[in-house]
């Protein structure tokens, strides 16, 4: 199984990023000016698969879309609210 789409949402409130990731040549550029978060999707995906939710929270966007050759997704959702029970949901749909 190996990622094949990449979605964030209202990274730094501001950006909204979908990255196609290139499967069948095993390399995918990611480019853009400064400031855009190119480094910052990468620790995002960092921190979501080494379960380092706190890292993961201290990011500031409130949308994750990870989709897999198998046609399944990860989604990862933030609660921008400190009151709210669950300020993370990781969730595996099939």
């Amino acid at each position: 199984m190996k990622i094949k789409r990449i979605v964030v949402k209202n990274l730094f409130g501001t950006f909204d990023h979908d990255v196609s990731l290139n499967i069948e040549e095993h390399i995918t550029i990611l480019h853009g000016p400064n400031g855009i978060g190119k480094t910052v999707l990468l620790k995002i995906l960092n921190s979501l698969f080494r379960s380092n939710y706190y890292e993961l929270y201290r990011i500031p966007f409130s949308r994750l879309e990870i989709e897999f050759s198998d046609r399944s997704r990860l989604l990862v959702r933030k609660k921008l609210h400190l009151d709210e029970t669950e300020p993370i949901n990781v969730r595996l749909q099939k």
